[in-house]
């Protein structure tokens, strides 16, 4: 019984695997086709985060320094988040359609189909130019982790995938919990959208910020472990295991995510027509 069970866990790995595959040659077919399209949403997607640094770098050169971190340190702390959002934004964009999905009975056909619906939710919208954007975070990261003076080993740098990882994990597992208060809600889609406003507050020093604004950023919506807690981990102002720390708070956040899709899905009725 116990190497049948294991041999269908194989081939059912193996069909998710398939299917994901899948759905990258559908987004890439998608991209392709409308190249222009491709093209001016990712100059735009690389305007939007220039931005955004731009206002960080003005502030740090304004301050000198910002909660004791240097124009560097902030910049490696920009760049890490902007991969982990970037991630997000490839493999998780879709979960900001589920109320589309609710409302137009879009879920019924999918409960009919033998692949599981968040599979397929997520599926139907990869977006592939934002690998792009996160390439770009990439190559920043580096150049800046060199200005900070970080000295790298294998040790390190596994630690450093490991944590940008599962800092998509976390940062998608909160956009889902939030977009999940469609099945109950009209427009539940509102609360997530002032949930990923919060989450701005995490590309910036969280001890700049009130000791409440620190327990919601590391608490209620631990957007701090997406970014400034293995930013801290990388330019060394933390002793602590936050790799570990941050391992075990994506499980425990993708967990809560899973389970509060599945209670969703079980109270979902149809459109009725």
């Amino acid at each position: 019984m116990f190497r049948v069970d294991r041999f269908m866990k194989i081939i059912r790995a193996k069909y998710y695997l398939e299917v994901f595959i899948s759905y990258l040659k559908m987004a890439w077919n998608i991209m392709t086709e409308y190249p222009g399209d491709s093209i001016i949403w990712i100059v735009s997607m690389i305007l939007r985060e220039f931005v955004k640094f731009l206002g960080l770098i003005i502030i740090a050169n304004t301050m000198g320094k910002l909660g004791g971190w240097t124009i560097w340190e902030l910049c490696l702390l920009f760049a890490f988040g902007g991969m982990t959002e970037a991630l997000s934004q490839a493999f998780g964009d879709a979960v900001w359609e589920i109320g589309e999905f609710v409302r137009s009975g879009s879920i019924d056909y999918m409960i009919l189909r033998p692949t599981s619906v968040l599979i397929q939710v997520l599926g139907i919208r990869i977006q592939l130019p934002a690998v792009v954007s996160f390439g770009l975070s990439f190559f920043m990261f580096l150049f800046f982790a060199n200005h900070v003076g970080v000295v790298w080993n294998w040790q390190l740098a596994i630690c450093t995938i490991e944590m940008i990882i599962c800092g998509f994990i976390i940062n998608s597992s909160i956009y889902l919990i939030f977009n999940c208060l469609n099945f109950w809600l009209v427009r539940g889609e509102s609360i997530a959208i002032f949930v990923q406003t919060v989450r701005e507050l995490a590309r910036y020093p969280l001890n700049v910020f009130s000791f409440g604004v620190q327990v919601l950023l590391t608490a209620i919506l631990p957007f701090a472990f997406v970014a400034y807690y293995p930013s801290m981990y990388i330019c060394q102002k933390e002793t602590l295991p936050i790799p570990l720390i941050v391992f075990c708070t994506s499980i425990i956040i993708g967990f809560i995510a899973i389970n509060v899709w599945k209670k969703g899905l079980r109270s979902y009725n149809s459109t009725g027509n």
